[in-house]
């Protein structure tokens, strides 16, 4: 597949909502409008990362998605490792076992915002073994139901938990103490990781002007189901809304509907960004913590800095002769 580097812009713009979620820059001003910014708006940027990786690894041939289950794992142990010693050294009461570390690592990730690799890494090897054990194309139709259903599942645990802990039983799931871990992985990654299959055949079936109407059909449904939740307070979170996931398609089929393939050095750059700015704004924001407590300051430090990092190490790789060694092995 050419470049799409509409793509890699909206790589680093969900980076970059991925920080505010982490900063609430924008808490204190109107209720409504904090909820909307803080809560609302970024809420597409991890989904969007799921679902624009499933589009990638489940279109590719078995050689390629064995080439990215393998990068992604190693780029996963890197950076784990490196947070690992950091908060050996950083963080107070840092006492983690062996056996603490490698269930870190298979499971939640060493660092909060890490569990997105396990997700993915375990996503890319279902669809992996089902290509290279079963016919694919037959299987997916029947995945791609059961993928829903587990969505829907985290519907009820989330923006509509009031209605779903009168269902019999599902109290015991909602209020469990690792709800939240096989939410992000079960419910979430995986059912939107699986729809990213699908996008080549609404792109080949429909125009891309029904690309655009979908989309903005859904970021309006969308926002009109998070004011109704808003109002009702029926929510636990809203992390999962039933509108999210069509709007998470429709990006990402947009996008692909609307290619741009020229201007491929700041493409590089934008993703090269997002990586690094995904990968360490945790550890960034640990040590600025210590020297700024406006919430507003550490999103802009974050986001300049990264911004500067990442254009002063592509500069210094051109000088070597060499490019961001992460720049094309992963795929989100």
């Amino acid at each position: 597949m050419k470049r799409n580097v509409r793509i890699d812009y909206m790589r680093l713009i969900s980076s970059i909502l991925v920080v505010i979620i982490h900063t609430s820059p924008f808490a204190g001003i109107h209720p409504l409008l904090t909820y909307s910014i803080v809560d609302v708006l970024p809420r597409i940027a991890v989904p969007f990362f799921f679902v624009v990786s499933g589009f990638y690894f489940l279109n590719s041939t078995s050689k390629h998605q064995l080439k990215q289950i393998l990068n992604i794992t190693k780029v996963y142990l890197i950076v784990s490792l490196l947070y690992l010693i950091f908060n050996y050294f950083y963080a107070q009461n840092f006492t983690l076992s062996i056996k603490g570390i490698l269930f870190q690592l298979l499971i939640p990730g060493v660092e909060y915002h890490l569990w997105f690799f396990p997700t993915l890494i375990y996503s890319m090897l279902f669809f992996y073994l089902v290509r290279s054990l079963l016919k694919f194309k037959a299987f997916t139709k029947m995945c791609f139901a059961f993928t829903v259903v587990l969505y829907v599942i985290g519907l009820l645990g989330c923006s509509y938990y009031q209605i779903g802990i009168k269902i019999p039983f599902t109290q015991l799931l909602f209020d469990n103490a690792y709800f939240t871990i096989f939410r992000r992985m079960v419910l979430m990654g995986f059912p939107l990781f699986a729809s990213g299959y699908f996008i080549k055949f609404l792109n080949e079936k429909f125009s891309p002007k029904t690309a655009k109407k979908v989309f903005i059909t859904s970021l309006l449904l969308f926002w009109a189901e998070i004011y109704m939740l808003y109002c009702l307070k029926i929510y636990s979170n809203v992390v999962l809304t039933i509108f999210l996931y069509p709007l998470s398609i429709s990006l990402v089929w947009l996008l692909i509907a609307h290619p741009k393939n020229n201007k491929i050095s700041l493409a590089k750059y934008c993703k090269f960004t997002s990586e690094i700015t995904y990968y360490y704004h945790p550890m960034f924001l640990s040590i600025i913590s210590c020297f700024v407590n406006n919430r507003f300051y550490k999103f802009l430090l974050t986001v300049i800095f990264f911004a500067i990092l990442s254009l002063a190490i592509i500069l210094i790789m051109k000088f070597l002769k060499k490019e961001p060694s992460t720049n094309e092995r992963i795929q989100k």
